[in-house]
């Protein structure tokens, strides 16, 4: 398992890629667009560090097994798989009825350009 890189990266912008090793890294102010960052449990440095897009983690070996016991002993509570989303149900529409006319007041009149009147009784 790597330590800590004596090489510090600082203002790094890393571009999107396949995998970027999180273990090892030592990284100042750097930015990772799109990162697909994979994770064995080695020691890593991020400071003020920057993720532009859904950053996904990729975890294998140590870090993976570390997963798997948490997951054993319920640190992750996970919903029943046969249990569907909540459904989401809008509300009723409500209808609302405007006069023949309609009268506004300007308090601050203001020259307007009509564009358009179709559809307008003549």
């Amino acid at each position: 398992m790597p330590g800590l890189s004596t090489v510090l990266l600082q203002n790094q912008n890393f571009p999107p890629s396949q995998h970027d090793q999180l273990d090892g890294l030592n990284c100042e102010r750097c930015i990772f667009r799109t990162p697909v960052l994979t994770y064995a449990g080695g020691a890593f440095r991020l400071v003020q560090t920057t993720f532009v897009g859904l950053p996904q983690v990729i975890l294998t070996g140590p870090a993976l097994n570390t997963l798997q016991v948490l997951k054993l002993f319920g640190a992750f509570k996970q919903p029943p798989s046969n249990t569907p989303p909540p459904v989401f149900t809008p509300p009723p529409l409500q209808q609302a009825t405007a006069p023949e006319t309609l009268k506004a007041t300007v308090s601050n009149p203001t020259a307007v350009t009509l564009i358009s009147a179709v559809g307008a009784a003549k």
